[in-house]
């Protein structure tokens, strides 16, 4: 588990991450932390706990990040959702929140980057 943690660290810090430890190392809480095999081969009900994981890390994104209203542009979340799952199965030992994240970045290119209203 700690090892998965690294990674992730090290991925998302190369990622260009604002916010860590000297080191560029930080605490992934929740579901973000398991596996993408883990996730895929979940219950709906532990799919809906990690989905509002990510949710609440996009919406994280959303306040961090420059120049955005929301990181992932039009796609709706179910869409998104659909991509992370693809991606998990396509990758079983990826942490979650690595694939969360990567999906992420192939989106952010059509961010919003200005409020509706």
């Amino acid at each position: 588990m700690r090892f998965l943690v690294l990674i992730l660290t090290a991925l998302l810090a190369a990622a260009g991450a604002r916010a860590a430890d000297t080191n560029g190392r930080f605490y992934v809480v929740g579901a973000g932390s398991v596996s993408c095999k883990q996730y895929t081969d979940a219950t709906d009900q532990q799919k809906l706990f990690a989905q509002t994981w990510m949710a609440g890390y996009i919406s994280a994104l959303n306040r961090t990040t420059p120049d955005t209203w929301h990181i992932v542009g039009e796609t709706t979340p179910e869409a998104m959702y659909g991509m992370i799952a693809k991606y998990c199965t396509d990758n079983p030992e990826t942490a979650l929140g690595i694939a969360t994240h990567k999906v992420i970045e192939f989106l952010q290119p059509k961010r919003t980057r200005k409020s509706p209203t």
